[in-house]
């Protein structure tokens, strides 16, 4: 029997568009990269530089929330106002998407999960269980159809979840602005991969990394 090819695969952000998961699933757009916190060796991670400075200048989060979060992870600069003001500029999108995934998580209505890609790789969510079928479908999409192969992921920026699944397998990797790094300087630089994911359209995080998945289970007592 012929395996499934990614041109195969379902794509999620049309089901989504076209409400095939209900009403309450928005098909995603905006999808923020996370980083692990900054290390300095020798102390403990430092607080997340602000990278809200595109166009409000602000997370709109909380003082407390941004301690909260800051040992788990930090935002990367994503370069868009979009992702300080929202695709319509009404709402901090980052601080909604937090505040709807702790909602729904105090409510008894939050999942985790882990979902296996390619041969060997993992990946780990946190969402509603209303998101769920959404959530995994989306996260494998997003998987196969990066970096050239298949259609476009048609995100607002690049979601790198499959390059940074495999960071440390080619003998040299390719980094911001083409710069081409050898596999030991990788290893330096891997604090600057995405290692999670905050969607901001319907709210709900992914993970690459199962230490970032972990704290933020603790964070929101799931």
């Amino acid at each position: 029997m012929a395996q499934r090819t990614v041109a195969q695969e379902s794509d999620p952000l049309e089901k989504a568009s076209n409400g095939l998961y209900g009403p309450a699933i928005r098909r995603s757009w905006l999808i923020h990269r996370l980083q692990v916190p900054m290390q300095r060796e020798g102390k403990e991670p430092v607080k997340a530089v602000n990278p809200f400075t595109f166009g409000a200048g602000s997370s709109g989060l909380s003082k407390d929330a941004i301690n909260a979060i800051s040992p788990i992870f930090r935002f990367d600069y994503m370069g868009a106002a979009e992702y300080e003001m929202g695709v319509n500029g009404q709402h901090p999108p980052v601080a909604v998407a937090l505040h709807a995934i702790a909602k729904y998580t105090s409510a008894g209505n939050g999942v985790a999960g882990t979902i296996r890609l390619g041969k060997e790789e993992e990946a780990y969510y946190i969402c509603s269980k209303e998101q769920r079928a959404y959530v995994e479908e989306l996260i494998k999409y997003l998987y196969y159809n990066e970096n050239g192969r298949g259609k476009r992921s048609r995100v607002r920026d690049s979601v790198g979840i499959r390059r940074t699944l495999r960071y440390d397998k080619p003998e040299y990797v390719r980094l911001r602005g083409g710069t081409i790094f050898d596999k030991e300087t990788f290893e330096k630089a891997k604090e600057y991969l995405p290692m999670g994911w905050l969607e901001l359209d319907n709210g709900f995080l992914f993970f690459a990394n199962k230490e970032m998945f972990e704290k933020s289970r603790i964070l929101f007592k799931i």
